[in-house]
């Protein structure tokens, strides 16, 4: 299997759409930020020797339907609901920045991807046994059981990429492990 980056940037490529898709260099650094930070916390959310790519296609997934990976979130020139809300991940204000400042996240990508897995594993420490919709949910809503389109649209992309990445049984509602295809 090649390396996880290429797997990420793959997997970034096939959702972004317009003229983002233009900005390889910088795709290419999210890529790799997603995938160091996938590979350091393997096992936390998903299970198997495909765990990393999976959690690698979730953040791919939240950072889509958040950002579209555009250069203005990434760099939190362009905020959501109401400025609350910064980076690719739209990570609210609040005990979701752990005490940093927007100044600091937004100048530290790695940083964003950090606290972006602490809000995604978070519901787990409370349940560890629920499925990628039930944690995509809290993501969105703060609640494991208050499902929203957004968060459905999310899973719906998390299947497909990670399906797409080699994980044949990747389903929103089942928790399962999650091997790596064999070529």
């Amino acid at each position: 299997m090649p390396d996880l980056s290429s797997v990420v940037l793959a997997a970034m490529l096939t959702v972004a759409k317009g003229p983002v898709t233009n900005d390889v260099p910088r795709l290419t650094s999210i890529a790799q930020d997603i995938s160091e930070a996938s590979s350091a916390r393997q096992g936390e959310m998903f299970k198997g020797g495909g765990a990393d790519v999976a959690l690698g296609m979730m953040l791919v997934a939240i950072a889509h339907h958040e950002s579209g990976f555009l250069l203005s979130v990434d760099t939190c020139t362009r905020r959501g609901d109401t400025g609350r809300s910064i980076t690719l991940f739209q990570i609210l204000h609040g005990p979701n920045w752990q005490g940093h400042t927007a100044q600091e996240i937004c100048g530290n990508r790695k940083l964003a991807v950090r606290l972006a897995l602490d809000v995604l594993v978070r519901p787990l420490n409370d349940k560890p046994r629920l499925s990628p919709q039930q944690v995509l949910n809290a993501y969105v809503s703060g609640s494991a059981g208050h499902g929203t389109a957004a968060a459905k649209d999310m899973c719906a992309v998390w299947e497909r990429l990670a399906r797409g990445a080699g994980l044949k049984n990747a389903a929103c509602g089942a928790v399962r492990s999650y091997e790596v295809a064999k070529n």
